[in-house]
């Protein structure tokens, strides 16, 4: 049947008699009739309108199936069947792709129990759908200290989205905020960090642990108790464009690699990388190689986020070798990014890595000594006061070790200037 021919009566014959395919087929003609549908009573029904709204991609579905998204009974016998309700809903909601279901999906995720992981998984996907426009509400769903096992849970869910959105602004946003919540491999532990003072007329290093510290927070320590430093040497996890900023101000030379940014492009053999992008931050302009501009960009976690129109990128000669999805390419750029492009030449250089590599060798020894001498690598209590309590205990008892063995005139072997390490009589 042609769909002209096609009427609201034929329509209504064809949902009585459960002929979804035909409706789909209809397009926008059976919108109206398979939302009434899906804000019927008959759940079986309902639960097919959703999909077939959602393969007709109609916004005008959107708010009945936001209803039906979270229309949960909490009895036994229906849970399971408004469960598929839910999760038709959430699927039909990722293939409309509106922005403004993002909060809702968010709320979904969060807020569901194990009892439905399959409709936490839907959520999901289809976030994932929705794409860019939901990162930045996505980062700020993610950015709470975990209390319990299912909290842990959802916010390792919130970060794989945001890796599988697949956008470079997306993933280096879920790695800054995975940094700053100290989270690796879905674990939350505290992390020690020993500072080490190191005092010329008396050589004997003191080591002050400190528990999931940002930073920023232990240099302020540091400037409080007369102790700092003119370099600062951190790895990997601490080197980031604010903690940079905030070492200049504070006029501290922070030395240490930055991670390496790794976009879908950078896997091709030859992939347009963002290093080939210009960036403009005082006019806020990248412009791709081939002369392109995108301006106007939006800030998601101190990143200026710049998409050029999927119009522009589909008519260009490099997309295959710069455009890995549907829509048009997008670059980011951290709002301190020249002081990052600085670090990064600098950790190129063989005086860099020379003078690091003397300095983590003395690190090293250290954490060694606390783990195998110390026993910091489990905590024997819970609770973050109770395990920086331990944290500095042991941090005193590692120091009234040293220096009893500085006393009775033991001396620690040091191989070059800058390896000080920990040592146990």
């Amino acid at each position: 049947m042609h769909n002209d021919d096609v009427t609201q009566e034929i329509i209504e014959n064809w949902i009585a008699n459960g002929e979804w395919q035909f409706c789909v087929e209809a397009g926008r003609k059976a919108v109206d009739g398979l939302i009434r549908t899906l804000n019927g009573d008959n759940l079986l029904s309902r639960i097919e309108a959703a999909r077939a709204l959602g393969i007709i991609g109609d916004n005008k579905a959107m708010e009945s199936l936001l209803v039906a998204l979270s229309d949960h009974d909490t009895s036994v016998y229906f849970r399971d069947r408004n469960k598929n309700l839910c999760i038709a809903a959430a699927e039909a909601l990722g293939l409309i792709g509106d922005p403004k279901t993002v909060q809702a999906l968010i709320n979904e995720l969060k807020n569901t129990h194990d009892n439905v992981r399959a409709l936490r998984q839907t959520c999901a996907d289809a976030l994932v759908k929705i794409g860019l426009p939901a990162v930045e509400a996505l980062v700020i769903a993610m950015t709470f200290i975990p209390e319990d096992e299912f909290q842990r849970e959802v916010q390792g869910d919130i970060a794989r989205i945001l890796f599988e959105i697949n956008e470079p602004v997306s993933s280096q946003a879920a790695h800054e905020v995975l940094r700053k919540l100290e989270i690796v491999a879905r674990c939350t532990g505290s992390v020690i960090h020993p500072e080490h003072s190191k005092k010329v007329e008396k050589p004997v290093n003191s080591i002050e642990p400190a528990v999931a510290e940002e930073l920023h927070l232990i240099q302020d320590r540091l400037i409080d108790r007369q102790c700092k430093p003119s370099e600062h040497y951190v790895d990997a996890g601490y080197m980031s464009g604010p903690n940079l900023a905030h070492s200049r101000d504070l006029d501290i030379d922070l030395i240490g690699p930055l991670p390496e940014v790794k976009t879908p492009q950078d896997l091709l053999p030859n992939g347009i990388t963002q290093a080939q992008f210009q960036m403009d931050l005082e006019r806020k302009i990248a412009t791709c190689p081939q002369g392109h501009q995108a301006r106007n960009p939006s800030l998601i976690v101190n990143t200026w986020s710049f998409h050029f129109p999927q119009k522009v990128c589909a008519a260009c000669s490099l997309h295959d070798r710069c455009c890995t999805g549907k829509g048009g390419r997008t670059v980011g750029m951290n709002i301190h990014y020249d002081l990052v492009q600085t670090a990064r030449v600098r950790q190129k250089t063989d005086a860099f890595k020379k003078d690091y590599q003397q300095h983590r060798s003395g690190v090293e020894g250290s954490l060694s000594a606390l783990v195998r001498g110390h026993g910091m690598r489990v905590s024997r209590y819970n609770g973050h006061k109770k395990r920086n309590v331990q944290a500095i205990f042991t941090g005193c008892a590692a120091n009234l070790k040293r220096t009893a063995s500085w006393l009775s005139g033991d001396r620690p072997q040091v191989r070059h200037p800058k390896s000080w390490t920990l040592t146990s009589p």
